[in-house]
């Protein structure tokens, strides 16, 4: 992605603690005649309950103020097939007035809530305020949606042989700017390649060395010797937020 895309980003809000109810003892009942405790035993218990956690979340470019929003589940077990109840709601930083995502279809093979989100505004930070689903709230499995995140991201790399310095390009990385301004981000290996000689340069970009759109240009001309010699060099080792990312090509 090497051209300037309209852009929304989302993240998945921090879901609120909750103290669990107290569980209340149980009632002892005198035994009843006639065989009353055995009508008892004979009564199905019904304990299933919804069991839903997300792992990912990915959204489409901006157009006309409205983009697309699909949420993935690791794990999706309902006490009724036929009760999906969902409500997905986004809300702008330091705002206080959440847009509802609309036209809300999920699809049971691919595990895969999607939705239409109007009235947004480009490079805007977005969060989830609210997902629920038969009006309890949905868990986020952090890890795995932290890699959804890094999956969706872009990472590039040119090397321009005349000025000896290469040029590193972050897209599509829709939390980088909830992140703290001088937080390593992204590291990486730099292997410079000549003959049989090889150089390794370890780098390691903060949120603000990466916003750029331009990209960031790292200069290795005190590591190349001579106006015409014939370097090999790549970006290897590469980790978002310690997460490996593939560099395009």
């Amino acid at each position: 992605m090497n051209y300037q895309t309209e852009k929304v980003n989302f993240e998945a809000a921090s879901a609120p603690s909750q103290q669990p109810s107290p569980t209340p003892a149980p009632k002892t009942e005198e035994p009843k005649e006639n065989g009353g405790s055995e009508q008892q035993a004979d009564q199905p218990e019904n304990s299933k309950k919804d069991d839903v956690v997300a792992s990912g979340v990915k959204i489409s470019e901006v157009k006309n103020n409205t983009a697309t929003i699909e949420v993935t589940f690791s794990k999706f077990e309902l006490a009724d097939a036929n009760k999906k109840d969902f409500v997905l709601e986004v809300i702008k930083k330091a705002d206080t007035n959440p847009i509802q995502a609309s036209d809300l279809k999920y699809d049971e093979a691919s595990k895969t809530l999607s939705g239409k989100l109007s009235g947004l505004n480009s490079n805007v930070d977005y969060e989830i305020s609210k997902l629920t689903l038969n009006g309890k709230e949905v868990k986020f499995n952090e890890e795995e949606l932290l890699k959804s995140y890094v999956k969706n991201a872009k990472l590039f790399m040119t090397f321009n042989k005349e000025n000896k310095k290469i040029n590193v390009k972050l897209q599509n990385f829709d939390i980088l700017n909830s992140l703290e301004e001088n937080q390593p981000i992204l590291t990486f290996d730099i292997e410079i390649k000549k003959d049989s000689s090889l150089q390794v340069v370890h780098k390691s970009l903060t949120k603000n060395q990466l916003s750029n759109l331009n990209g960031l240009e790292i200069d290795l001309k005190d590591k190349m010797n001579g106006n015409n010699a014939n370097y090999d060099v790549k970006l290897t080792n590469a980790k978002l937020l310690n997460v490996n990312i593939e560099t395009q090509k």
